[in-house]
């Protein structure tokens, strides 16, 4: 992983991107701290979508497998 970080910031720094393109892991972190509250606002909204849609999920196949199980074989 060190190693990857290491190219990450070479090729960061030395490359010819716009550093609004291709950041450094450096950027990167500093922005994650910066932004914290933001993005675990963000983190907690799609946990609940995530649960919502494995629900919903899980209810349409139950009533699916339900119907299923009570319908007249052909």
């Amino acid at each position: 992983v060190g190693v990857l970080l290491m190219i990450w910031q070479m090729v960061a720094t030395l490359g010819s991107f716009p550093h609004y393109i291709f950041p450094s892991p450096q950027a990167v972190g500093q922005q994650l701290f910066t932004h914290a509250e933001l993005l675990w606002q963000h983190t907690q909204v799609t946990l609940l979508e995530i649960c919502l849609g494995l629900l919903l999920g899980f209810l349409f196949g139950l009533i699916s497998a339900l119907l299923l199980s009570f319908s007249r074989q052909i």
